[in-house]
């Protein structure tokens, strides 16, 4: 089955620090990126424009695990992260 959004495999992007407290950022991406963080229900609890080594703020977030989705020019980048 083909998509029209090819879903990235790369592992040059790196969500750090994984787990997180108040923060985390994003490294190997080029230009500007759409981020949305989704709970394991697949709810979309926030989304936003981002860009490389961005510092985005996840203090507000209950402890758990997440699913970060990237949707960059290239295509889309899922990663679980964690909410310590």
């Amino acid at each position: 089955m083909t998509t029209a959004v090819p879903t990235l495999s790369d592992a040059k992007v790196n969500l750090y620090p994984n787990p997180m407290s108040e923060s985390f950022q994003i490294s190997g991406i080029v230009g500007t990126s759409t981020l949305s963080v989704l709970d394991l229900n697949g709810k979309t609890i926030f989304s936003k424009q981002v860009v490389e080594n961005e510092n985005i703020s996840v203090g507000t977030l209950p402890k758990g695990v997440y699913i970060a989705k990237l949707i960059t020019n290239n295509g889309t980048i899922e990663r679980k992260i964690v909410k310590e």
